[in-house]
């Protein structure tokens, strides 16, 4: 009876709380960082690998709410570090994209792979970058994230920047030395893309630190 009573208590919390209404109580305790909720629905035989909308594990969610707590109990468990979800995003990118540097830590110490790629071909550190968040950007390369990956069009983490005119993300970049004038497969350089996207401040920035305002791409456009 207490058991009962204590599972239909947990329907009755994900009916009132934002999450989804696809939840499972794991996902909610992982949301709210319960560690205690989480061993207690583990040993009871809640599934870690369950989805729920777009995918998401328990871990995922963990790691979009920046609960630090929660992402050690799940990895302890077993959850899979690297488990994507159906836009490809693991819980490291889903970290980078909502500023959690706290997970993003976590999830680096843990064994998370840094530089694996979402169906979109972005690391982690390209949706840091597109997404305006330094602080993130920040924690994977101090987690020794590669500064130079390319997504499937050659973009570098400092084209997503420039193209999104994240400032601040192409000062932080610049400041880690990422080469400037990295060229796509089309010959397109970040200057060319904030250029293209219309970002005054991003040109500034990215001028500023000399790059080459000469340069040419496939087509012969500078």
């Amino acid at each position: 009876m207490r058991n009962m009573l204590y599972f239909i208590s947990l329907s009755l919390m994900l009916i009132i709380t934002p999450l989804s209404l696809s939840a499972t109580p794991l996902h909610e305790a992982a949301r709210q960082g319960d560690v205690g909720e989480i061993e207690r629905l583990l040993d009871a035989g809640a599934k870690i690998h369950a989805r729920i909308e777009r995918g998401y594990t328990a871990l995922h969610v963990a790691a979009e709410h920046g609960q630090t707590e929660a992402i050690t109990a799940l990895t302890a468990a077993g959850a899979k570090l690297n488990i994507k979800a159906r836009d490809g995003y693991t819980p490291l990118h889903l970290a980078a994209l909502h500023g959690q540097t706290e997970a993003i830590t976590a999830l680096a110490d843990a064994g998370a792979k840094l530089n694996i790629k979402a169906k979109d071909s972005y690391t982690a550190l390209h949706v840091a970058a597109e997404h305006g968040q330094p602080e993130a950007l920040t924690a994977l390369l101090e987690a020794s994230a590669e500064i130079e990956a390319q997504d499937n069009d050659g973009h570098t983490p400092l084209h997503a920047a420039a193209r999104r005119g994240q400032t601040e993300v192409i000062t932080a970049l610049l400041d880690a030395d990422a080469e400037l004038d990295v060229m796509n497969k089309d010959g397109i350089t970040a200057l060319h893309l904030a250029a293209e996207y219309g970002n005054p401040e991003a040109i500034t920035a990215l001028a500023a630190a000399r790059a080459n305002l000469e340069a040419v791409d496939n087509r012969g456009r500078r």
